[in-house]
């Protein structure tokens, strides 16, 4: 279903660019300037892998300059210049950066990734007393929960639990009931 909504985006994309194109004379890679006097001018537009320079004006045409070692344009635009390539700090790098394409990094273990900033932020530790309801992974962070009573947690943790208390068996003497961040304590 994605796949098919995609398709019909890119065929109405196209479509339109077509359309628009065709009034205006220009070529798929170029876009129309509207200067004064009602002429138009094609202009250039820079490909994957080069970024605007200078802009393109009623007496020049846009020239565009290939990406530098750490820069990256995706796609074609008139208007955009190189942008830096992510960092991947707290991360690893699944594929680097080059002319045409960003970085792809994912969060180490105990970082996830906070998509509002596209980077890796420590996990959440829930406190003694509290267990992960989720337990932070390389999309979330840890949702901490506070323990119900039998069970405990007494470990600081992005990942852990809360797990029931232990129970004194007939030959032991209670010394200590358990709490929400303490076991029982049976000798």
């Amino acid at each position: 279903m994605m796949l098919i909504q995609k398709s019909r985006y890119s065929l109405f994309s196209v479509l339109i660019t077509l359309i628009l194109n065709r009034c205006t004379g220009c070529d798929v890679n170029q876009f129309n300037l509207d200067s004064v006097g009602g002429q138009n001018r094609c202009c250039d537009k820079c490909l994957p892998g080069y970024g605007v320079v200078y802009n393109c004006t009623k007496e020049n045409n846009t020239v565009c300059d290939t990406c530098t070692d750490g820069t990256f344009s995706s796609h074609i635009a008139h208007y955009t210049t190189c942008k830096g390539c992510s960092s991947c700090k707290n991360a690893y790098t699944m594929h680097p950066c080059n002319a045409t394409h960003d970085a792809v990094c994912k969060c180490h273990v105990g970082f996830y990734l906070a998509s509002y900033e596209n980077t890796c932020n420590l996990c959440d530790l829930c406190p003694a007393g509290w267990g992960a309801s989720r337990s932070c992974n390389y999309r979330e962070n840890t949702v901490c929960t506070q323990c119900s009573n039998g069970t405990f947690s007494n470990k600081l943790s992005a990942f852990a639990r809360c797990i029931p208390c232990s129970k004194c068996s007939e030959n032991q003497v209670l010394l200590q009931r358990c709490t929400t961040s303490q076991d029982t304590v049976c000798l």
